[in-house]
């Protein structure tokens, strides 16, 4: 039996059992159950926020990047100049130019690392905001819609195309934001 068939047998048991179950008498017992299921992983990966909050990243990686190969180069040249000095230099004077270099790779680490943290700070930001938006156009939808359960689509066994609400998600989801604004430090 194909998952398809097997996924609405299930449905239909389920179905049955719920139908023969006594109800409880209570002020809910009356209203209709609307389930509707929603794609989050399609509607993140097709939203026009996320294509442009992946160009902004890139951009702004690029940007970085550079900025610290430059540095790196400045170090590998001081490092060689330093080489260069050791035989020229007092053993003290030496050793006092090795801790400034020593000082100035620590900083450089220190950068590449605030760097990095600077980037995941901003991925997950730009993500969070994302997902509130999406969370608040599906909130909206339910109570528009009476509905009385949104279900994720990957945690459902079997569901119609129809109960899928993701592509008016998406189209909500881009009008209203099409766009997630990544500053960089200082501005």
């Amino acid at each position: 039996m194909s998952l398809k068939k097997t996924g609405m047998v299930v449905v239909a048991f389920l179905g049955l059992a719920m139908a023969s179950m006594p109800h409880t008498a209570s002020a809910q017992s009356n209203v209709a159950l609307k389930i509707v299921t929603v794609d989050i992983t399609a509607i993140r990966a097709n939203a026009e926020a996320t294509k442009g909050i992946k160009a902004q990243l890139l951009k702004i990686k690029e940007i970085m990047m550079a900025q610290l190969q430059g540095e790196e180069k400045t170090l590998r040249e001081a490092n060689a100049e330093l080489a260069r000095k050791r035989t020229l230099l007092a053993p003290d004077a030496f050793v006092a130019e090795r801790k400034k270099y020593e000082q100035r790779v620590v900083a450089f680490q220190t950068k590449r690392q605030q760097s990095q943290k600077f980037m995941n700070d901003k991925v997950i930001g730009a993500n969070n905001q994302l997902t509130s938006k999406m969370l608040e156009i599906i909130g909206r939808y339910a109570e528009a819609n009476q509905v009385s359960l949104v279900l994720p689509i990957n945690a459902t066994i079997f569901a119609a195309e129809s109960y899928n609400i993701s592509a008016e998600v998406l189209k909500t989801l881009n009008k209203e934001l099409p766009n997630v604004v990544i500053t960089l430090p200082g501005k």
